[in-house]
């Protein structure tokens, strides 16, 4: 395992993001360690990075939508359904996309309307994968 790789997966760093998770969901220690099962003294050391996160805690978060990738290496987006919605809106873009180009293949003369749609539509298709890619990288 690289250093880098080594650092991010320290406990002190998921630890970090832990509380990142319970502060986000607006819960106090208290009520988020009786949430995910475990003893409110637990869940400070935790999220100090005392001790590592057990499994059994890493499921319950993900049953509870967040991204272990996230909690883990700080890659990509805290919760699964950020991922989820911002798949869903690029296949939607690709999906119109598509149709579009249809439509102006099927067009003898060209229609500057149709093309600048289409141009708009790509255009966000490239933002959002790029939006992605740059928010993966960045934590």
């Amino acid at each position: 395992m690289s250093n880098s790789l080594r650092d991010s997966v320290s406990p002190k760093n998921v630890g970090e993001r832990l509380k990142q998770i319970r502060l986000d969901a607006g819960y106090s220690q208290k009520q988020f360690a009786h949430k995910i099962e475990v003893a409110q003294h637990n869940l400070s050391r935790y999220e100090n990075g005392v001790v590592e996160v057990p499994i059994a805690v890493l499921f319950l978060l993900f049953c509870f939508g967040y991204n272990l990738n996230w909690l883990l290496v700080g890659k990509g987006a805290m919760k699964l359904e950020e991922i989820e919605s911002g798949m869903e809106r690029i296949e939607q873009l690709k999906n119109e996309v598509k149709h579009l180009t249809t439509k102006i293949d099927s067009l003898e003369t060209s229609n500057a309307q149709l093309k600048d749609d289409l141009i708009l539509r790509l255009r966000e298709i490239v933002d959002l994968q790029n939006k992605q890619l740059r928010h993966g990288d960045e934590e």
